[in-house]
């Protein structure tokens, strides 16, 4: 009964095998660091047990596979080629981190509830409403660098449940909203290497978690 396969590091090529899905009872699969090619395989998901997978740098392309095993917590397909658009739709995923694809949205039917890592940084995604949800959601850590966010700064920045939050190098303008009343609990924030102007809220010294 295989549970734990690791074929990182090696010089494979080709297509990651359909017959993947065979391995059900498989609870971590690393096939990061190779030559592979293609899509990732829908068939992924009858690993039903699978809790961890990481396909980075390798050459895959097309888009992440709606259908995910029920168990999935850590998704890491980072320095592929992947395109499309970042699908949100529930799971039990806790960490997706898909950096320097080729992506060129975010869609969001629901966020996982326990999802508390997010990088979908060096990307193409745009502004969109899908950012503001994602703000409204108590991310450990959300990275949105190096896309294409052209807004303004986002008004709840500032009341926003994550703790991390990166936004630099993209395309934002304009002043920082007011802060108003809102309640701030950001322990880390970069909006560096934007377009903003202006100045800071007077009242920044209330984000008393900020370090």
């Amino acid at each position: 009964m295989l549970l734990y396969l690791y074929l990182d590091f090696n010089g494979l090529t080709g297509p990651v095998i359909s017959t993947i899905g065979d391995l059900k009872m498989l609870m971590q699969l690393v096939l990061a660091f190779n030559y592979l090619t293609g899509p990732v395989p829908t068939t992924l998901s009858g690993c039903s047990q699978l809790v961890y997978f990481e396909v980075s740098s390798n050459y895959l392309s097309l888009s992440i596979p709606e259908a995910l095993p029920n168990a999935l917590a850590y998704f890491i397909a980072a320095d592929c080629l992947l395109t499309g658009v970042v699908l949100l739709d529930g799971s039990n995923l806790t960490s997706l981190s898909v950096e320097n694809n080729l992506f060129s949205g975010l869609a969001i039917r629901q966020i996982p509830s326990q999802l508390q890592y997010l990088s979908v940084a060096d990307n193409r995604i745009p502004s969109s409403p899908a950012i503001d949800t994602l703000l409204g959601h108590p991310f450990v850590f959300l990275d949105l660098s190096s896309n294409r966010l052209n807004s303004s700064l986002p008004a709840n920045v500032w009341n926003t449940s994550v703790q991390q939050l990166l936004l630099n190098n993209n395309r934002f303008s304009g002043t920082f909203p007011d802060r108003g009343d809102r309640v701030c609990s950001m322990r880390y924030l970069s909006v560096a290497d934007n377009g903003l102007w202006g100045s800071l809220p007077v009242d920044l010294q209330q984000c008393a978690n900020l370090t």
